[in-house]
């Protein structure tokens, strides 16, 4: 077992975590037999509203009705639809539409007939494409790395590329099977459920913004196996889905300042003159300033956002990466076979790309490794100080920062979310380490 394999494990099971949060806790049935009353009885009220717009002859209201009866026709049993499929196309010709939709109303109230049991996965409907497709390259990761571990003769390359292609198939299947918004509450259907119909729920049935009333800072146990906080939301499901968007957070950031920094700092050590002295004093200037601090002042003038923590903890935590680019850059650069590609003609984009880019991409991917981390640790920074995602999206600094004046009273409330933040940041510190370790000088990028 290799020094990056505990980090490795660790951190892929904590990414699990947040990919498949969905599936741990959320209000969404993993699978459903159910009679789709709620539905049934939107569409039944939907008809009264569009009864009423009909009457005054609002504009474009037939077309609305036309589309109502259609989707109240899917909920209903054979004969029941051929009987709204017949008002539906009397409604088009008629010259007192209202009087067809009050004749559907009237003859359809909730209750008044057997609606079809309906199966599927309604967990599965709601995923968005993005989303299924990280969840089967997740599992498919954790299958290739178990054959491995067992022994299994599976090639790297081709298992990687097989993982690939499962997430990007499912992803595009998902992006075709995908459906209307469901609004159905699953709990309440549960538990006015009939003969037939049986429901699947994930481990904690609550999703990360559902409050139970008379749960407040309830301690773990019973249905809410970490607890709720001070608003009866249960804390296993905050805490999966706060990792969500701390990792969300962290891989982004670190993907913009790595390429950022290793943009800048590559041309920086390149370049030669006044152009590769700018871009040095350019790093140099920038990493006088605190990330932290700077990352704060750029917070206290902004929206606060997903995407505006991304792209401050971005911009503000290149210089680091740019700086370890621009000395790999100059070290390589003064090699023998750059100065030959120098002296056959060879322009500093080309030598940069070429040559220099081969040999600085290990140093790179070591900042990438350690980026994550401190990415995820700003995140939480500002998260902690009432500056990053706003509520009532969940995330492991918002988490903490509710804690604090219940540290006492609700000790939970601290130390699952801190106990998660700490090994997602030793994982990744774990794994970067052992990154860097192995990273040895490449073969002809001596020195000068």
């Amino acid at each position: 077992m290799s020094a990056a394999t505990p980090g490795l494990v660790g951190l892929h099971l904590l990414a699990g975590v947040a990919v498949l949060a969905p599936w741990i806790a959320g209000e969404r049935p993993w699978w459903s037999a159910a009679r789709p009353r709620q539905a049934c009885e939107r569409a039944w009220r939907a008809l009264g509203v569009l009864e009423r717009d009909l009457a005054s002859g609002a504009p474009g209201s037939r077309e609305a009705a036309e589309r109502a009866l259609e989707r109240l026709a899917a909920l209903l049993p054979p004969a029941a639809r051929a009987e709204v499929e017949d008002a539906r196309g009397r409604l088009a010709a008629s010259a007192a539409p209202a009087g067809e939709l009050a004749s559907v109303r009237e003859r359809f109230p909730p209750g008044s007939v057997e609606l079809p049991v309906r199966r599927g996965s309604p967990l599965v409907a709601a995923l968005h494409p993005v989303e299924a497709g990280l969840q089967v390259l997740w599992c498919a990761a954790t299958a290739l790395g178990l054959l491995r571990w067992l022994g299994a003769a599976v090639g790297l390359r081709a298992g990687a590329l097989a993982v690939l292609g499962l997430a990007l198939a499912a992803g595009g299947a998902q992006s075709v099977a995908r459906g209307a918004p469901d609004r159905t509450l699953w709990r309440e259907a549960a538990r006015a459920a009939g003969p037939g119909e049986r429901f699947l729920f994930p481990p904690v049935p609550f999703g990360p913004e559902e409050t139970a009333p008379g749960e407040h800072a309830r301690p773990p146990g019973g249905e809410h196996p970490l607890g709720t906080d001070a608003y009866g939301r249960d804390l296993l499901s905050r805490i999966a889905w706060g990792a969500r968007t701390s990792l969300t957070v962290g891989f982004a950031a670190m993907a913009l300042h790595v390429l950022v920094g290793g943009l800048v700092g590559g041309l920086a050590g390149t370049l030669r003159g006044a152009a590769g002295a700018t871009l040095g004093a350019l790093i140099d200037g920038m990493q006088c300033f605190p990330t932290l601090f700077l990352a704060l002042a750029l917070m206290a003038f902004v929206q606060p956002g997903t995407l505006v923590v991304i792209v401050v903890i971005g911009l503000t935590g290149w210089p680091a990466t740019a700086r370890l680019v621009r000395a790999e850059a100059l070290r390589v650069g003064r090699s023998d076979f750059v100065q030959a590609a120098r002296v056959l003609g060879a322009g500093p984009l080309r030598v940069a790309a070429s040559h220099v880019a081969p040999q600085v991409a290990h140093q790179v991917l070591v900042a990438a490794a350690f980026g994550v981390g401190s990415a995820i640790l700003y995140e939480s920074t500002l998260g902690f100080l009432g500056l990053g995602v706003p509520p009532p999206e969940a995330s492991l600094g918002d988490l903490l920062r509710g804690a604090r004046e219940r540290l006492a009273s609700a000790w939970w409330l601290a130390v699952f979310p801190g106990l998660f933040l700490a090994a997602l940041l030793l994982s990744c510190q774990q794994v970067a380490e052992a990154l860097r370790a192995r990273a040895g000088p490449r073969p002809g990028g001596g020195g000068a």
